[in-house]
């Protein structure tokens, strides 16, 4: 029996549980086309809350909802299906009751669709065609691979829900899945079979030759046909080998005409040619038009029994002979060692002022076993077990009042926006992050004409020191306004800032960077003072 003192004692504790719930708010609105207005299907709309990732999908009639959402900032993020670059973001700010009619209106996606064939005009079956962007990355302007399709039997193919407004090329590429570690190719280059070169519409071997394509609103661009002209062919001749000299070892060989990984809007990766070396490591690897190659070869941690895995690559040109006594050597990874230094010599850091800092892999995903997060306290000390001599891009945050990240060093050079090549640097040096704590904040209202405030507004941010294009691509700094036309940054570095609102498009990408160079006349000057908290009031721009 369940006695009066027990339902007391239940009571108590469920009033205690309700007294320690924290209060939840919700987001809900509609996604639909913005020229037809119908609503959009399956789109991904998404959030973080702490760590963890929550998503939700719109209906038939294109709506949504956020349930259970603590109340804080959030920033939401909308996909079309099948696609990998955001659509739009938004930032929000839940503060006890429902968010409601957190509207997307979508301009329809675009396709480009053709036929891969050769200079007799026959069908390439089974190409690989590459959807190709322009981008400003990691201090750097490089061609970057966002998405791939295989062609039929008849050369077709279809690359859908694109982005409009934006310049792409499209490359072709005919690659095996499987390579042979030793090629049956005749030894005598005049006996050996001719090969299809990889080719940029319509028909050129370099980005340099290709012909952009830019697409209106709903936009299918057809009849974009590629032609892949025949070659003659060469073979790389090499070694794969481990730390204990030659080795069966798995490899891989791409042709370096555009970039897989890490760039704008998230990483791409697709598996490259490949296969498994024999036991002592020789590789001759045929039917290679002209052009520049990447063969790595890695053991994973659990192959090798080690506690670090192995990875290495060469590079390799092919001109009008073959190329010989090629080593690709996968070394272990060696240790990166950094520390977290205070940028004044007065006063001292907040109690419990933490770094991390990552090093993400630009060129290929994460070997298993590479750790490449890392955390410190600020001032102290942190490392990375095993880095390769690869690429890498280099992230670092730091929570705390006034706390900004004011540079990363390696050897003499900075790397906090320029890729970090571990072992570059002479004598032995590590990673040094200077921490800073003079940050100051700008907060944005963005208001029309009459007054009545703005919701979901870019603000773009130009740091005066940018003093070109490139700068600019790698400086720019974007976010934006709640449902209440507010913006309020995190800490910055103090000094000149043009600061402007828009409801344009604004990508790292080098026909959106040359809008911002043209229209920085109408961004309005801003000087952040150390520690400063700056208030401005801003009406939309349209820029050039």
């Amino acid at each position: 029996m369940i006695t009066t003192r027990c339902l007391l004692w239940i009571a108590a504790a469920c009033v205690a549980a309700a007294q320690t719930e924290l209060p939840t708010a919700s987001i809900s609105g509609t996604v639909k086309d913005a020229d037809s207005g119908q609503p959009l299907e399956d789109y991904a709309i998404s959030t973080m809350i702490q760590t963890r990732n929550l998503s939700v999908k719109t209906d038939a009639q294109g709506k949504y909802r956020l349930a259970d959402l603590p109340l804080g900032s959030y920033r939401l993020t909308v996909r079309a299906p099948k696609v990998l670059m955001p659509r739009a973001t938004r930032t929000l700010t839940l503060a006890g009751n429902p968010v409601e009619q957190v509207d997307f209106d979508l301009p329809a996606m675009g396709a480009i669709s053709g036929r891969v064939i050769n200079d007799a005009k026959e069908p390439v079956r089974n190409a690989t065609v590459f959807l190709v962007a322009r981008e400003y990355y990691s201090g750097g302007l490089g061609y970057f691979v966002k998405k791939a399709v295989k062609a039929g039997a008849r050369g077709e193919y279809s690359l859908d829900g694109l982005e409009t407004g934006r310049a792409f090329l499209v490359l072709a590429e005919k690659r095996e899945a499987r390579l042979p570690a030793d090629s049956e190719a005749p030894a005598d280059p005049e006996l050996r079979k001719r090969v299809l070169a990889a080719a940029y519409y319509p028909n050129s071997p370099d980005a340099e030759g290709g012909v952009p394509i830019v697409l209106r609103p709903g936009e299918t661009r057809e009849a974009v046909d590629i032609v892949m002209k025949r070659s003659p062919s060469y073979c790389v001749e090499g070694t794969v080998e481990a730390s204990g000299g030659p080795a069966a070892l798995r490899f891989t060989l791409e042709g370096q005409w555009a970039k897989m990984g890490a760039s704008y809007g998230g990483r791409v990766f697709i598996e490259p040619p490949g296969g498994q070396a024999p036991r002592d490591g020789k590789l001759r690897l045929c039917d290679l038009a002209p052009g520049t190659y990447r063969i790595s070869a890695e053991v994973q941690s659990s192959q090798s029994g080690e506690e670090l895995p192995q990875f290495g690559f060469a590079e390799v040109t092919i001109g009008k002979e073959d190329v010989r006594k090629v080593r690709v050597i996968a070394n272990p990874g060696t240790r990166l060692e950094g520390e977290v230094v205070w940028a004044t010599h007065e006063g001292k850091p907040p109690d419990g002022a933490k770094l991390e800092i990552s090093v993400m892999p630009a060129r290929r995903p994460g070997v298993t076993g590479e750790h490449t997060t890392a955390h410190a306290d600020v001032p102290g000390t942190f490392a990375f077990p095993g880095l390769f001599q690869d690429e890498y891009a280099v992230r670092a945050s730091v929570k705390g009042p006034g706390l900004y990240v004011k540079d990363v060093t390696y050897g003499s050079g900075s790397v906090l926006r320029a890729p970090l090549s571990p072992g570059s640097a002479m004598g032995g040096a590590g990673l040094k992050v200077t921490v800073a704590a003079d940050g100051a904040t700008l907060t944005v209202a963005v208001k029309n004409k009459e007054g009545v405030a703005i919701g979901g507004q870019r603000i773009l941010m130009m740091p005066a020191q940018a003093i070109s294009e490139a700068e600019l691509g790698s400086l720019l700094i974007a976010s934006e306004t709640d449902q209440a036309g507010q913006f309020t940054s995190p800490p910055l570095a103090p000094g000149k800032y043009y600061v402007a609102a828009t409801a344009d498009s604004a990508y790292p990408v080098p026909e959106s960077i040359g809008r911002l160079w043209r229209s920085r006349g109408r961004f309005q000057e801003v000087e952040l003072a150390p520690n400063a908290a700056v208030q401005v009031s801003l009406e939309p721009v349209k820029l050039n």
